[in-house]
Formats: C-alpha cells, sequence, structure tokens
C-alpha cells in the first residue's frame, strides 16, 4: 500500500520553489533564444531589451509623446455598451501595410476600473483601488516575448493581429490591444503601442456535495507578474479507497520567448499517485516553423475506484516525445495579409510500461499490455481569426477561428504479443461572420489493422452552430446547436463511452449507462443581460439535451434516450480569472442522473472552446 507521504510533498514544492528562483532572477545566466517573426532566425532576448521603449502608465507616455497623447484621448471617448461592431482582427492594421516601425511602447491598464470601452472608469468600490495597488502587472519582459515583431520591420497586418491575439489568450490577461499611429499620410513609418490588461490573477474555487466528498482548489495565475501558474487541489471523497488527495501543478508559459511551456504535476493520496513533467512547443500560430516536446507520467491506483480510467489497480509509466515542422505556402493562392496556409509535419515516439497491472494474455485486458508506437501525420492547415464579443464571454473580446484542416495519419506499434499497424483521416472546418454566424464540422475515422483485421478503431463526426447576434434593446442573444456522434469499431472489452465524461447531457456524474457508440444533440438559447453588479456580468440560458448510447449496430434503432430540459444563470466577474458560477434546474422525462425527475446543478454541459485548426499530436484519437 502506497501512503500520503507530507515529507515527499515539501520536497517537492522546494524544487519547484527553487526551479522557479533561478529562471525568474537569473533569466540572464541562462543562454536561450527567441524565435523571430521569419521562423528560422534567431536572436538572444537580452539584446532585443533596447528596442522596445516601455512604460508603466498610459499617463507617462501621454506625457511623452504627442501622438500617443492624441490617441488616448480618442480612446477615453466611452464605446456605446459593450457594441456588437466588427472587431476584425486585420483590416484594422491593413492600411498600414509595408511602414516601416518606428518604435513600440507596452502600457497596461489596471484590473479593476478602466476597460477598452472606457479607459477613465474609476473602480467601482474601494476594494477595487487597494486591488489595484497589491496586483503585480505582467512584466514587460513577458509581453515582449509574445511580439512577432520588431523596430525596423515592416508593418505585416497578419503578425500584429495574431500578436493580438496570443497576448489576449493567455490566461492571466482578460484583453489586449494594438494600436498603430503614423504622423502624416506621407510618412512611411509608424509608431506602435501595445496596452494589455490583466486580470486579477488569484482564485479559488471549489465544490461541496457533502460534509465527506468536496474539493478546495487555489490557483495563482500570474505568480509575481511572471505569466507562470500555480495550482494546488485537495479533494475528499467517499468513492475513492483514498479518501483524500492532493495535487499540485506548476506551469510556465512561453519560456525565455521561446514558445515552449513547461509544466510540473504531482497528485498523492494514500492509494493513488500521479506525477508528470511536460515541454512543449505547439505551432500556436503560423510564424513558428518548428514544433516538439516530451512528456513524462507515472501513475499508481491501488484500487479500481482510485482509477479514473481503468477498472484495475495498476502501475504504469509513459513516454511520449514528438518533434515537427511547418512550410508555409507562398503563392498568392495560399497566402495574404488575412490568412496563412502551411503544410505541418509531426512526428512522435510513445512508450507505455506497466510496472503493475492484473494478469493478461494475447486476448485479455489488451489495454494493459506494453508497447512501443511510432506515429507521424500530415496536415494542411489554413486558418484566421475573427474578433468579436458575446459568443462565450460576457464582455471581453473573443477570437473566434475560420478555415480548415486535412489530417492524414499513419504509424507502427510494437507490442507486447503481436505488432500492428495505424492509420487515420480526418477533414475539419469552419467559418464565421458577423451577418451569418458560425458554422464547423469535423470528421474523421482511424483504427489499427492487426493482421487482417481492424482493432480500436473510431468514426466520429461533430457538428457546432450558433447565429448571428441579435440584439432587442440591452439585451443581446444567441442559438446553440451541437450534434456529435462517436462510433467505436472492434473496441477492446475493457473501453466504454459514458454520457459522464462528455457533458453530453446536463449535470449527468453516473457512470452507466456504458457503450461502443454514442450520439447526442445539444440545443441552447443564450441571453445576455445588461445586468451589472460590480463588475458582475449575467446570462440566462435554456437548454434541451438528448443523447443516445450503446452498440454501434443498435443505437440508431433501438435504446433509451437520455434527455434534459432546463433553464439556468451564469455569473462572470470579467476581472477575476475565477471561472463562471453556474446554476440549472433540469427536469429529466426519461432515465436521470438522479432517479428523479427534476435536478439541481452547477455545470453548464456545453461546449465553451473551438477547434482552432493548430497542428495536434499524430495517434489514435481519445475514446471517452
Amino acid at each position: 500500500m502506497i501512503r500520503f507521504n507530507p515529507k515527499s510533498t515539501q520536497n517537492y514544492f522546494v524544487a519547484l520553489l527553487r526551479a522557479w528562483i533561478i529562471i525568474s532572477l537569473f533569466p540572464g545566466s541562462i543562454t536561450l533564444f527567441a524565435q523571430t517573426k521569419h521562423g528560422d532566425e534567431f536572436q538572444s532576448l537580452s539584446n532585443d531589451r533596447e528596442r522596445y521603449r516601455s512604460t508603466s502608465s498610459l499617463d507617462s507616455l501621454a506625457a511623452e509623446s504627442r501622438w500617443i497623447a492624441r490617441l488616448i484621448e480618442g480612446l477615453k471617448k466611452p464605446e456605446s455598451d459593450h457594441s456588437e461592431a466588427p472587431l476584425s482582427s486585420i483590416e484594422t492594421y491593413l492600411e498600414f501595410e509595408g511602414l516601416t516601425i518606428r518604435s513600440i511602447h507596452l502600457t497596461s491598464l489596471d484590473v479593476f476600473g478602466p476597460s477598452f470601452q472606457n479607459l477613465d472608469g474609476p473602480p467601482m468600490t474601494r476594494l477595487g483601488h487597494y486591488a489595484n495597488i497589491v496586483h503585480i502587472d505582467t512584466r514587460e519582459r513577458i509581453i515582449e516575448n509574445y511580439l512577432l515583431f520588431k523596430i525596423g520591420d515592416k508593418i505585416d497586418p497578419y503578425l500584429i493581429a495574431e500578436t493580438e491575439r496570443l497576448l489576449r489568450s493567455q490566461r492571466q490577461v482578460e484583453d489586449a490591444r494594438i494600436y498603430i499611429f503614423r504622423q502624416d499620410v506621407e510618412s512611411e513609418n509608424a509608431d506602435i503601442l501595445v496596452v494589455v490588461k490583466d486580470l486579477w490573477s488569484l482564485s479559488m474555487e471549489g465544490k461541496l456535495k457533502s460534509t465527506s466528498k468536496y474539493y478546495v482548489q487555489l490557483n495563482e495565475s500570474n505568480f509575481l507578474g511572471q505569466a507562470q501558474e500555480l495550482k494546488t487541489r485537495f479533494t475528499s471523497d467517499t468513492d475513492f479507497e483514498s479518501r483524500y488527495r492532493f495535487e499540485g501543478k506548476y506551469l510556465i508559459k512561453n519560456a525565455f520567448g521561446s514558445f515552449s511551456d513547461l509544466e510540473l504535476k504531482h497528485t498523492n493520496g494514500p492509494e493513488y499517485r500521479e506525477n508528470s513533467f511536460q515541454l512543449e512547443r505547439p505551432l500556436i500560430t503560423a510564424s513558428i516553423r518548428y514544433t516538439g516536446g516530451y512528456h513524462f507520467r507515472s501513475e499508481f491506483a491501488g484500487s479500481p475506484a482510485d482509477s479514473s480510467r481503468y477498472l484495475f489497480p495498476f502501475d504504469e509509466s509513459s513516454n511520449d516525445l514528438w518533434l515537427g515542422r511547418s512550410w508555409p505556402l507562398t503563392g498568392k493562392r495560399f497566402r495574404s495579409p488575412r490568412k496563412r496556409t502551411q503544410i505541418a509535419v509531426v512526428s512522435r515516439y510513445r512508450k507505455t510500461v506497466f510496472r503493475d497491472r492484473p494478469s493478461t494474455s494475447s486476448d485479455i485486458l489488451r489495454t494493459f499490455h506494453n508497447s512501443e508506437a511510432s506515429f507521424a501525420e500530415l496536415s494542411l492547415i489554413r486558418r484566421y481569426f475573427h474578433k468579436t464579443r458575446h459568443v462565450f464571454e460576457m464582455v471581453k473580446a473573443e477570437d473566434i477561428p475560420s478555415g480548415f484542416r486535412i489530417d492524414l495519419r499513419g504509424g507502427y506499434e510494437l507490442g507486447e504479443y503481436f505488432n500492428r499497424s495505424y492509420s487515420g483521416v480526418s477533414f475539419s472546418a469552419s467559418r464565421f461572420s458577423m451577418d451569418h454566424g458560425y458554422a464547423s464540422i469535423q470528421v474523421g475515422a482511424d483504427g489499427f489493422r492487426n493482421g487482417d483485421k481492424w482493432e480500436q478503431a473510431t468514426l466520429n463526426w461533430e457538428q457546432l452552430l450558433f447565429t448571428p447576434l441579435q440584439q432587442r434593446g440591452r439585451y443581446r442573444t444567441r442559438q446553440f446547436l451541437r450534434i456529435r456522434t462517436l462510433f467505436g469499431l472492434y473496441r477492446f472489452e475493457e473501453e466504454y463511452l459514458t454520457l459522464k465524461r462528455d457533458g453530453s447531457v446536463h449535470g449527468w456524474s453516473r457512470e452507466l449507462p456504458r457503450g461502443e457508440a454514442r450520439m447526442d444533440i445539444g440545443l441552447q438559447n443564450v441571453l445576455f443581460t445588461p445586468w451589472n453588479y460590480y463588475e458582475f456580468h449575467f446570462q440566462l440560458f435554456a437548454f434541451g439535451d438528448f443523447s443516445k448510447i450503446g452498440n454501434y449496430d443498435e443505437i440508431l434503432s433501438r435504446g433509451s434516450t437520455y434527455s434534459a430540459f432546463g433553464l439556468g444563470i451564469k455569473a462572470k466577474n470579467e476581472r477575476l480569472i475565477f471561472p463562471s458560477i453556474k446554476l440549472f434546474l433540469g427536469y429529466y422525462p426519461g432515465p436521470n442522473p438522479a432517479n428523479r425527475a427534476y435536478d439541481i446543478g452547477f455545470d453548464s454541459g456545453f461546449i465553451t472552446e473551438l477547434n482552432d485548426f493548430s497542428a495536434s499530436l499524430p495517434g489514435p484519437q481519445e475514446f471517452r
């Protein structure tokens, strides 16, 4: 039996603290390089410091430069109540294409009070005033690391828009804007102002079902302004033999401007432990040419109840290594100020070893077999983004992806008892416009070939639609439709789908029913209200869920339909990194999660992320 070891946990956090001190206080002692917008040229970050003129306040900038003073004066005219006027991500910058960047200024707004709709907005409470004093803004070095341009470059509207999107996508950032100013129409030079508004980065969340079944979680998403995330979580659950767990996570985003992320994670309990280390460089923008990473994971579960993935106790370790390269297509059909098209090739090696497991054989409990596998993927990707509001968030700007992606995958697995090949194909596409809304589709098929038979194959189809924003006075509304189908073909006996793991039905928390195929339809109508209570904004939503699960050859003709209807409310303070507070009342006309017709829950159960067409790791599609 593995017992909870407070000393090992203490040593773990001491090591984290030491690593943070080395990285944060002595970056100059480590020779690292950042990739520039061309992808193949590298330069030392320490040599770039003189390229930026930074200051901590807009007022200081206005006193320093007349053009910034005029720009800020214009920005201080409040916009209408978070108007849905198009916020195009690229068109704003097209008139400046080809101009030479003369200077770059970086600044930030207070967390509470000012916004991009009203730069002069004061904090609504005295507490907000004191919070602004205590809050540590994201360091200028961190902001610089995301810039895809430098002084002396010719302005590329795509890179300006991508920089703004990358800044806005950071967890600790509420919003970011880039402004370009040209002194006169004859000038060949331009000045750039980058404005970032942080979120209040410290948050706490939890859930209480009973005195013995709860969790409490503390998050710091911008530790000392370094854009480093610390998370601790304590869980008590009578469903687990271990009764409680402690989890800690440490994440560094875009370390040293290399667009590489480092994550350390540790979970410990009397009958459970998990340790993982991950270093990766994803293709988050078309400006990045090289991708890669390494992920080590070790997991032990001393009883079936402790495992979230298997029905048996086990002790497993895995090593995952991947490398990739992308090439831009430069013809007129593939490259424009608005869009970029690229080809990406990613290769991957994965090794899984079970140090302890139940008894297996060539045809029993095959998910516990030791294995080594190599995969490769060839992708054609085109993507671009539209900036808008009132999709999933209350007020802040959101970047909605459009484009397409085509993937061809192949691989080979060396198994404990036999070897097999792998192949797969997928296609995804989406389109968004202010007048017609959003539509996306994803289809794919993959599987292993063992001799003359298929194994662990999947077929999936997913479609998401939402309408353009409709406005009635100060109220706005959108309608969402999600259709998903996932078929598992020739899956192993211990593999199954549930309604719990995928949010197919609001509030569903039971492991049953199970099956190898699932179909679900989700409808949601969201009303964005003008209500504002101490910077908390509110949504009202109505939903309808319909789902079928069972054997793939029976699901279309037989089996129960699991459905839910209900109303809910969602509250979120856009100044806080704290997650949304969601409450719903659901009615279940058929089988239901609590064996009663009505239920109250805190989970919205609907999709909140869109496919952004970034290159992914090649390998089998997730089946859960």
